[in-house]
């Protein structure tokens, strides 16, 4: 089967390069017209407001003429069309090439615009025109996309209610790791003391003041630090409540080279996910949980319908109420002192991501659904 990834996606997204990669690991001949638009960008991490989309408006206008030279100049005769993260502006021009040759168009846009700018991120009121127009928006771009991949169940769920959808249009896909985390995992740990870490952007999704809150109630436990990898939106924010609260156990870094990411993440003894209150929440499951599981380690995130449809608490995951500072440092302390019990279930997330979420794997499941519509369509 012949698949082109078209758009201006975040090309060193992960989603984007797992699914790429997945499907030429399934011996898939896929090609990529593409337009570097996003790259290294914090795409909501400004205040949204009409005048900075109609300078959007003019920039991607640029980037659509220029990938439609592109797309003229492949002359690739492709089955199936998907239109990779964050395609949301894409699918107008997409839909348009996929009409004239009869192509089935698939869209991976991983989340909502409207529900990551408008509720998680609290960038704009939802009464604002600015917000409308997003909704508006979003529930057009997909009705016009065939077929939507999205990461989990209950993420499904909100689309079909929140724009009116078929299920029929969706595949669940989960998110998975790269082979670069994977191959990792023989790298043993050097620091003595005991260290949770936890790696991400700075945004509400994470609820990162939760866990600055538990490290607070560990303080007293000299053995126990807490490392901190990224920046973001709440930068800021987060930097001023660990000052202000004197929290002496936390090594904050802002920025490490991707590819040495999973040197840091072997070198802990817990890694940590998402704590945030938001409706996303519980309707997603994050890139650093795969992540972490690929090298083994013990993650605790929250509970949620999302997380409940790939792992099992206890068994080969950890989890705790949302928000719950309090839980979550009494789950570090119990997980610290019971050895045995972290790294069964540690080893348990390893067995488990090697034979549901590597590259190969999500590739696969991406490679049978397209089959089947480019069958059926």
């Amino acid at each position: 089967m012949k698949i082109l990834y078209f758009g201006t996606y975040e090309k060193n997204y992960s989603r984007n390069r797992i699914i790429i990669d997945g499907l030429r690991k399934n011996k898939q001949e896929v090609k990529e017209c593409h337009f570097c638009l996003w790259e290294e960008k914090d795409k909501t991490k400004k205040k949204i407001n009409f005048l900075r989309l109609i300078v959007l408006a003019f920039k991607i206008c640029t980037a659509y003429l220029i990938l439609l030279i592109r797309y003229l100049r492949l002359n690739f005769d492709y089955d199936v069309m998907i239109v990779g993260y964050p395609g949301h502006l894409d699918i107008i021009l997409a839909k348009i090439l996929t009409f004239f040759r009869q192509k089935p168009l698939v869209f991976n846009p991983l989340i909502s615009l409207y529900d990551s700018i408008v509720y998680d991120r609290s960038l704009i009121r939802p009464s604002s025109a600015t917000a409308r127009l997003i909704l508006v928006w979003e529930k057009f771009i997909y009705h016009k996309s065939d077929f939507i991949i999205l990461d989990t169940n209950i993420h499904i769920d909100y689309f079909v209610h929140q724009f009116n959808l078929p299920y029929s249009k969706f595949q669940r896909i989960f998110v998975g790791a790269e082979d670069i985390f994977f191959k990792q995992n023989l790298v043993k740990k050097k620091n003595r003391k005991f260290k949770v870490l936890f790696f991400g952007k700075f945004i509400p999704l994470h609820g990162i003041e939760y866990i600055l809150n538990a490290a607070k109630k560990l303080e007293n436990n000299r053995d126990i630090a807490f490392e901190i990898i990224g920046s973001g939106q709440l930068s800021k924010k987060i930097k001023q409540k660990a000052k202000k609260d004197e929290i002496k156990n936390i090594n904050f870094i802002e920025w490490i080279p991707y590819k040495k990411l999973p040197k840091f993440i072997a070198q802990a003894d817990i890694c940590l996910g998402i704590f945030g209150q938001s409706n996303k929440a519980q309707r997603v499951i994050p890139n650093k949980v795969f992540q972490s599981v690929a090298l083994g380690k013990l993650v605790i995130t929250e509970n949620s319908p999302a997380i409940l449809e790939a792992f099992n608490d206890e068994e080969n995951i950890i989890l705790c109420n949302k928000g719950d500072s309090s839980l979550l440092a009494q789950k570090i302390i119990r997980l610290k002192k019971y050895n045995k019990l972290r790294n069964k279930i540690g080893w348990n997330a390893y067995n488990l991501f090697k034979n549901k979420f590597t590259t190969d794997q999500i590739g696969f499941e991406v490679k049978n659904f397209l089959e089947i519509i480019n069958k059926n369509f």
